[in-house]
């Protein structure tokens, strides 16, 4: 393996997506990223429909991931994970 094939494969073990990672990944494994979501309204480029639709509540502003203890809301579920397992589970168990 390249060393170009090291830091794509480093970044997509991180879960690194978007405009990164296709900068970084060799001609050979690009072809096979047959399909690429992209954001409609930035350069972001999500290697699925899922992590696009997360992107998007950036630019839409939704939070539909409600804490059950206190009802804050976030954008994405792993933030409201680790809200409710610093600030939340503490207080209310």
């Amino acid at each position: 393996m390249k060393k170009t094939e090291y830091k794509w494969l480093d970044l997509l073990k991180e879960g690194t997506s978007g405009p990164a990672m296709y900068k970084t990944m060799p001609l050979k494994l690009h072809d096979l990223a047959i399909q690429v979501h992209r954001c409609p309204a930035c350069s972001y480029v999500a290697a699925s429909r899922s992590i696009l639709k997360t992107h998007m509540n950036t630019h839409t502003g939704e939070r539909p991931h409600k804490c059950v203890f206190c009802q804050k809301s976030f954008s994405q579920s792993g933030n409201m994970y680790r809200h409710v397992q610093k600030y939340c589970k503490k207080r209310h168990l």
